[in-house]
């Protein structure tokens, strides 16, 4: 019979090793979601700088102490058409593009910290800026068309369930931000960490406005399905333009845009 030193059993260290893993993970899991909370405005938001003014008049609201640049087209007419851009677009070199329009007074504003507004971009303080500046532009015109683009279109949306609005044109529209990043961000719990969402479809629920929507099925920036699902919402059946060939940025660029931002704007006069 032997005899010795009996052998210690060792605790395997498999589970410690997969305990070190699951927590390093979990550290940068942790870390990545602060910074998609902390860096969510500058994910968002572009701002554009100022630029210089070819077509129109420089305008200037001063809304909760700051200065909101604008460019004023046709000033003086009754009715005013309202542009809130899309998120990079530099609304200077978009004036142009509306100069056959004169019997509309045009306001195109700047966000903000955009073009040359003071402040910096965020979403409460835009609504509240934009809320304001139409009570300025309504003190002046019978009637306000609105027209907004990609971001834009969020905030014309909000607009539109503040105020009556008669017309509103929405290009490249998404149901909200929320969705939008949802797809873009899918490991992360986005409805949780994000601040700056315009949620069109809250906005457009009791809305009885006569919207008509401009988009691409190609579009690669706002998913299609998520300005289909915006249109599935609304209270009364909109114009619905789909320009396939189009892209997020070119939509503009066809004659099928045009026509529909003509007849709109014929139809309100």
């Amino acid at each position: 019979m032997e005899t010795g030193t009996p052998r210690l059993s060792r605790k395997p260290r498999f589970p410690k090793i997969m305990i070190a893993v699951f927590t390093t993970l979990a550290v940068i899991y942790a870390v990545l979601c602060l910074a998609l909370f902390i860096l969510q405005k500058s994910l968002l938001y572009f701002p554009t700088g100022a630029a210089e003014i070819i077509t129109g008049e420089p305008h200037v609201f001063h809304v909760n102490d700051h200065q909101i640049n604008a460019v004023l087209l046709n000033p003086g007419m009754d009715q005013a058409v309202v542009y809130f851009g899309g998120n990079a677009e530099q609304i200077e070199e978009t004036v142009s593009d509306f100069r056959q329009y004169q019997q509309h007074t045009f306001y195109f504003v700047n966000y903000r910290g955009y073009g040359g507004s003071s402040g910096k971009p965020h979403k409460k303080g835009i609504l509240d800026d934009v809320h304001k500046i139409l009570d300025d532009i309504y003190g002046n015109h019978s009637q306000v068309i609105l027209i907004g683009r990609s971001l834009g279109s969020g905030i014309a949306t909000y607009l539109a369930n503040q105020k009556e609005i008669p017309q509103v044109i929405l290009i490249t529209p998404y149901d909200s931000i929320e969705k939008v990043a949802s797809e873009n961000f899918s490991l992360f719990p986005v409805k949780l960490l994000l601040t700056q969402n315009y949620n069109s479809l809250e906005y457009i629920r009791d809305i009885d406005t006569q919207f008509t929507v401009i988009y691409s099925e190609n579009d690669r920036i706002i998913p299609p399905h998520r300005t289909e699902n915006l249109i599935n919402h609304m209270r009364v059946k909109p114009r619905v333009i789909n320009i396939p060939q189009a892209d997020h940025n070119s939509i503009s660029s066809y004659p099928e845009f045009w026509q529909e931002i003509d007849r709109v704007l014929k139809y309100s006069k």
